[in-house]
């Protein structure tokens, strides 16, 4: 399935010299486990699959996507 213009322009960050697209996840807005998917606009399989479109398109271009979650533990040192 093609992905529409809202999916293809928008990334939270990007790093053009590095060609590295960030992308920082809300767990309401997208899937990371099944049990806890609560929205009812779009199931849980429709939500994963567009991500993967959005990821794959941005590959395509040539550039790495790194995934973070808002409920990661992440130590900065």
């Amino acid at each position: 399935m093609p992905l529409n213009s809202s999916e293809e322009r928008n990334a939270d960050f990007c790093l053009k010299p590095l060609k590295l697209i960030v992308e920082d996840n809300g767990i309401f807005f997208h899937p990371r486990n099944r049990e806890d998917w609560r929205r009812k606009d779009l199931t849980f399989d429709e939500a994963l699959a567009k991500d993967l479109r959005k990821i794959s398109f941005i590959e395509d271009l040539g550039y790495k996507v790194f995934v973070i979650w808002e409920d990661d533990d992440i130590e900065i040192k």
